[in-house]
């Protein structure tokens, strides 16, 4: 028996934030807040502070992954989701970083579902 389940996934671009975080714990707030709003549980973290200030985090997660890549020097910032629980609400992640950063624009780049067709292993 197949069953067919989806995996959402998100590629949420902000450019020319009033704010961005430059710490590992700011970023780290950030992407514990996104997954409390996603209903999202955490399992690992890992951070990379680059040379030019900007930070790459990424989040494991039960559902599968967020990631977060800012760049200060250009005031923006990327946060790209995959979960396949079907409560998480992109709108609201979405509502929450523009409330945070008020970026003077935001675009979703990639917003969808991929279909999983899942059937159990003999």
């Amino acid at each position: 028996m197949i069953r067919r389940e989806f995996e959402k996934e998100a590629t949420i671009a902000l450019y020319n934030c009033k704010y961005l975080p430059n710490t590992r714990k700011e970023v780290d707030e950030i992407g514990r807040d996104l997954a409390s709003k996603l209903d999202v549980t955490i399992v690992r973290s890992d951070f990379y502070q680059h040379s030019g200030g900007g930070i790459t985090a990424t989040y494991i997660i039960e559902e599968s992954l967020i990631a977060i890549d800012t760049w200060p020097e250009y005031g923006t910032m990327i946060v790209r989701i995959s979960t396949c629980n079907p409560n998480s609400d992109f709108e609201k992640a979405k509502d929450y970083l523009k409330r945070k950063f008020k970026p003077e624009k935001i675009i979703t780049y990639h917003q969808g579902e991929i279909p999983l067709y899942l059937s159990k292993q003999k």
